[in-house]
Parts: structure tokens; C-alpha cells; sequence
């Protein structure tokens, strides 16, 4: 027999659906991606857990009825055999966004404190399926949860690019602090246009690379080794590869020497 206590405040367990309101499971992984609207859990790798009462807390002083939701979207179960991003990676970031929120409701950082901001997470996995999932849950919750913006989206993968693509086109504004790669902020489905509402704000990869190779020129180097991953799907090292070695031979007229490799699960 099952003994379901309902609390208020408190999110009901039901055994028989393993993940929460605005949540599902994309097969075969076992997360619970899209937006966790009562801020319950992802699933065992929640690297989230930690947060989720001061992210309660923080919600619940907001009382005003002109209140906006930023989401945070990211891989919120990172598997630490095969993900670049790690669970201390995604739990700075959210902890990041909780203090910024925390700011523009108490510190009139852009000239008022108004409207009041909440925030929520959402997890787009590591699968384009799973990410078509979580914008989609995203952009259905939009009225109901007064959202306007999505940020995080740390990784620069044909996922994350295909869910800010999805969301941007629904009219949500979509900020990432660390995708870089040069095509993230190109539409998913092939049109070459810029992803409208998409914005980001750290260096390009073609910075990077030619900072690097700028660096080299002040040092001695005899040998150069390029070691890059082959994965298709992170679009961060291929573009990342594809900027050093065209920066290294524009430089010193020779190409690099390469080392490649698959970090695809076998």
C-alpha cells in the first residue's frame, strides 16, 4: 500500500509518474527533463538538489502581481563520464542566477525593483530529443508562469542550440553565459540567420584561437600538437578546432599537428 501525505507548500509524490508537473522522461534516460515548475527534482544526478530551498525561499518573497519568471535552462543532470560541463559547473551557474535575481528585487540595479522576479529550472539533457522536450515544456508554460527570459545554456552542443533556436522563435529572450562556439547563435534547421532573441556574452571561439595563437607567437614553440574531439554533436570543440587550426596556419603559414579523438559514449 502507498501512503501519499499532501502538505501545503509541499509538491504531492505520485510513484506512478516519476517526474513533476511540466516534466517527463525522454527514453532511455532516466532524468526528468523540461521546467520543474514546483521545484521538486531532476532526478538522482540532480546537481541541483543543494539549491532548491533557497530557490523556495526566494520565490516565496515574492508577492507583487506584476511579477516576471526567468527559467534557467541547462543540462541539470550532467553524467560525468561523457558531459564536459560537471555538476559543480551547473550549480554555479544556478546559484549565480538565484543572486542575481535576488539583486534586480532588492537593489535597484536597473533603475527599480519592479517587477519582481522568480525563478525557476528547467533541464534540457543531453539529446536534441530531450531538448525539443524541455523548450516545449518551456513555451507551454510561458503565460501561466509569466515567463520572459531563459538563461544558462552552458554548453555549446547541437542541443542547446536547437532549444534556444525553439525559444527564441516563441519570442522568449534566451542569454548563455559560456556558449561560445561560433555557430550557437545560428538557427538549428539550417536557415543561416541569427537565432533573433539569443544573446551571450562571452567570447567567440574565433577570439579565443586567435588570443591562443597570438599567446604562441611571444613564446618558443617548437612542436604543436591540436588534440580534438570528433563529436559531431558538441559543436564547441569542432568550431573551437576549426578556429585555432585556421588562426595557427594564417599565423605561421604551416598547420598544426592534430590529434584526434571520440568522446561519444562506446
Amino acid at each position: 500500500m502507498v501512503v501519499v501525505v499532501v502538505a501545503a507548500g509541499l509538491a504531492v509524490w505520485q510513484p506512478w509518474k516519476p517526474c513533476g508537473n511540466g516534466m517527463t522522461t525522454i527514453e532511455p534516460s532516466p532524468h526528468c527533463v523540461g521546467i520543474d515548475v514546483d521545484n521538486t527534482s531532476f532526478g538522482d544526478s540532480d546537481a541541483t538538489r543543494d539549491l532548491r530551498k533557497h530557490i523556495n525561499d526566494h520565490n516565496a518573497t515574492v508577492a507583487a502581481p506584476d511579477f516576471v519568471t526567468v527559467v534557467v535552462l541547462d543540462n541539470m543532470t550532467p553524467n560525468a563520464r561523457f558531459d564536459s560541463i560537471s555538476a559543480d559547473n551547473v550549480k554555479h551557474g544556478v546559484a549565480g542566477a538565484l543572486t542575481a535575481a535576488s539583486r534586480a528585487n532588492n537593489e535597484p540595479v536597473a533603475k527599480a525593483t519592479s517587477p519582481q522576479v522568480k525563478l525557476k529550472l528547467a533541464n534540457y539533457g543531453a539529446t536534441n530529443d530531450e531538448a525539443v522536450a524541455a523548450a516545449r515544456a518551456i513555451i507551454d508554460a510561458r503565460e501561466r508562469e509569466r515567463i520572459v527570459a531563459v538563461v544558462g545554456l552552458g554548453q555549446s552542443m547541437d542541443h542547446t542550440r536547437l532549444a534556444a533556436s525553439m525559444l527564441s522563435e516563441a519570442g522568449l529572450a534566451v542569454v548563455s553565459g559560456m556558449a561560445s562556439a561560433d555557430n550557437m547563435n545560428r538557427s538549428f534547421n539550417g536557415n543561416p540567420a541569427y537565432i533573433e532573441h539569443f544573446y551571450r556574452i562571452t567570447p567567440t571561439n574565433i577570439d579565443a584561437a586567435k588570443a591562443a595563437v597570438g599567446f604562441l607567437e611571444t613564446r618558443p614553440v617548437g612542436k604543436l600538437l591540436l588534440v580534438h574531439d570528433t563529436n559531431q554533436s558538441d559543436i564547441y570543440s569542432g568550431t573551437l578546432a576549426d578556429a585555432f587550426r585556421g588562426a595557427y596556419r594564417e599565423k605561421f603559414n604551416r598547420a598544426p599537428g592534430e590529434q584526434p579523438f571520440d568522446s561519444r559514449p562506446i
